[in-house]
């Protein structure tokens, strides 16, 4: 199935909270040359009305006028619902459509089906409850816009590129975002893309009460097997004192992601050490894939603060705040 196709499937359980399933035709002695040559057709059903998904082909361009003309020509012929699934569309083509009637949905983005009652709906203006706290996901994608320009801005498929997450759990992280009045959605060469010509400073200010303790759980290995973790990072008080002037703790730190952890023990490479002795080694497993915001090995200024917030120790509480008037300068 095209990916368009899934993500259509993922945006309309989003929005509407509704699964489909999509059956590819094959019958294409049912249209006309011409359309063939330009979709991809697929038969689902939504709200108990059956829909001719018309998925545009990769690197095919029509007009508004296009579009119309195919929708009028396949209602002469078929019984079903006619909706365009395009990957992009342009705010002027976007307003004939709309003028035209002409039913349609930009995954991650739009939709207008008004024979089912959809008016256009775009993301970034549906009424959104600001959340409680931010999801891992969410929390990881802000962190590394942080790191970034964020007044340059980011599309959905370049985070999901760079964080090895789902569009759609880069839309979802989008919206916790922008719900939370951090950032803002503008539209810019055809794609939307999460900016702010707010400060870092600023941002991270405003984002701090969403933001989590992004360690799941601390359990304790024996240092032999350090070696075998391929993709662990320096961490806790261990990375607090590779950044600052604190002297290094008794018991070395170091971080995986969640995920790893489970493979990890799945494959029985590391042993959980139920006492701790000058022989162990302290794991923290992360919510999320903090490798990513990582360039030394070491956990990540921002995310080792929020690992270490709480402690009330002076000296900790002295080495954080100089930590983070470091990342944010």
């Amino acid at each position: 199935m095209p990916q368009v196709v899934d993500e259509f499937s993922e945006y309309l359980k989003d929005v509407l909270g509704v699964d489909i399933v999509a059956k590819k035709l094959s019958l294409y002695n049912e249209f006309p040359i011409l359309l063939v040559s330009y979709y991809e057709f697929y038969k689902t059903r939504i709200f108990n009305t059956d829909v001719l998904l018309l998925c545009l082909k990769p690197n095919k361009n029509l007009t508004p006028s296009d579009l119309m003309a195919h929708h009028r020509l396949l209602r002469e012929k078929l019984s079903y619902e006619i909706l365009f699934v395009l990957p992009v569309i342009k705010a002027y083509e976007r307003k004939r459509l709309i003028e035209y009637k002409i039913p349609f949905v930009v995954p991650f983005n739009q939709m207008y089906i008004p024979i089912l009652g959809i008016e256009l709906r775009e993301y970034f203006k549906r009424l959104r409850e600001k959340p409680d706290l931010f999801k891992p996901s969410t929390q990881l994608i802000f962190l590394y816009m942080l790191y970034r320009d964020t007044r340059a801005g980011f599309t959905i498929s370049e985070i999901a590129k760079v964080s090895g997450y789902s569009k759609m759990t880069v839309f979802r992280a989008f919206d916790e975002i922008t719900a939370a009045g951090i950032m803002n959605i503008y539209e810019k060469n055809k794609e939307l893309i999460i900016k702010s010509d707010n400060s870092k400073t600023v941002l991270w200010e405003k984002a701090l009460q969403y933001l989590i303790d992004p360690v799941k759980d601390r359990v304790y290995i024996n240092r032999s097997d350090i070696d075998k973790i391929q993709s662990k990072l320096i961490s806790g008080y261990s990375a607090l004192a590779y950044y600052s002037d604190l002297s290094e703790p008794d018991l070395p730190v170091y971080a995986v992601d969640i995920n790893h952890y489970r493979v990890l023990r799945q494959n029985r490479i590391i042993d959980i050490v139920p006492t701790k002795d000058r022989n162990v080694a302290q794991l923290e497993i992360y919510k999320y894939p903090v490798h990513i915001l990582s360039q030394s090995g070491v956990v990540d200024k921002l995310s080792l603060y929020l690992s270490l917030k709480n402690d009330i120790d002076e000296r900790v509480e002295y080495a954080l705040k100089k930590l983070i008037e470091e990342a944010l300068w």
